[in-house]
């Protein structure tokens, strides 16, 4: 029976014996069905589905056991970054509250009604400050998830649902070359050489789509301020600590151009690169590479999907993210440090 409507969801509801006095279906997501649990006096819960397909493009096959992953990491990684919790932090992950491998249902707990990006872009003037702390809370607790989940085991295969998946813009980068006049042989040449790497990096765990838009910000503020919750982690895989980095800093650096640069990026790389350099001494050249070929790709290729600006601003972003692609390509290190992710090759090796 499949469960992407209020009236489903309610009869699932009931045939468990789950208690509700309410139930919301939320729009924005892409890939699943997620829906808002009310039952007072008890917080509000997150109820999430997967068919096999995409919700937002019901054509799409996509396996469903993409939740069976989901449910495991957030378990596992739950435990193993408890630690940076307790001592004020104000990431988190969401607590898993129930989940139903056979129906692909997910309860977890709410973590507010507003993603960062929307957070962002709603601040006023004087918002500065909160920003480049988020900025920072999230690139500390980024370099902790992939320090200390190195040699963690998230199921058969690292995912390789995720691991597939994540390639996509890659594999596309070619259309985006060949509609803005972009070179399509370097398009070509960053897939074969790095998309293919997708299916076999094993350094360590990634959350698989760290953006601002999986990030919620709690809608309390409190002592330690507004408690941040990373979710939507069905794309979370084995893989390189830089695709990560690479993805959120883009989707900062288009955040900071368009909507009042507020700081974010600089903020979260400096914390991150602080961060990884207490564990592992300078962030070597090789890595660094990898981190901006995953912020070009991103920049080259979805903000002729996603609109930021109007097509002379568009145009001018991608175009960005093939002059990284460039340098990266002929190992410019000297004009990748110069660029999107100069903080991070401060002292790099």
């Amino acid at each position: 029976m499949p469960l992407t409507s209020v009236s489903e969801l309610e009869k699932y509801l009931q045939d468990h014996v789950i208690s509700f006095k309410s139930l919301t279906l939320l729009t924005g997501g892409n890939a699943n069905y997620c829906f808002r649990l009310s039952n007072p006096p008890f917080p509000n819960t997150i109820l999430k589905h997967a068919e096999p397909y995409a919700a937002a493009i019901s054509h799409l096959p996509l396996p469903s056991e993409r939740m069976d992953y989901e449910a495991s990491a957030m378990k596992i990684l739950k435990g193993l970054l408890c630690e940076s919790e307790s001592k004020g932090e104000t990431v988190q992950l969401p607590e898993v509250v129930g989940y139903d491998a056979q129906a692909k249902v997910l309860q977890m707990s709410d973590g507010g009604s507003t993603t960062l990006k929307a957070f962002y872009q709603q601040c006023g003037k004087g918002s500065e400050k909160l920003i480049k702390n988020m900025g920072r809370a999230l690139g500390g607790w980024l370099a902790d998830l992939h320090v200390r989940a190195r040699k963690t085991d998230i199921g058969e295969g690292g995912n390789p649902i995720a691991r597939a998946l994540y390639r996509y813009s890659y594999e596309r980068l070619i259309d985006s070359a060949k509609e803005w006049g972009q070179d399509e042989d370097l398009a070509r040449k960053v897939d074969e050489r790095y998309g293919v790497l997708l299916q076999s990096d094993d350094e360590g765990v990634c959350h698989g789509d760290f953006w601002p838009g999986n990030i919620l910000v709690a809608d309390r503020e409190e002592d330690c301020g507004r408690k941040l919750t990373v979710v939507d982690w069905e794309m979370c895989r084995r893989g390189s600590s830089a695709t990560d980095v690479g993805q959120f800093a883009a989707e900062a650096w288009l955040l900071d151009r368009f909507h009042g640069g507020k700081g974010l990026l600089e903020s979260f790389l400096r914390a991150y690169r602080e961060r990884r350099v207490e564990v592992d001494g300078q962030l070597d050249a090789n890595w660094l590479q990898r981190a901006s070929v995953q912020c070009a790709v991103h920049l080259g290729y979805w903000p002729s999907w996603v609109q930021w600006g109007n097509e002379k601003e568009t145009r001018e972003v991608i175009a960005t993210g093939f002059e990284m692609l460039k340098r990266a390509d002929r190992e410019d290190w000297i004009g990748l440090s110069e660029g999107i992710l100069q903080e991070l090759w401060q002292d790099s090796k």
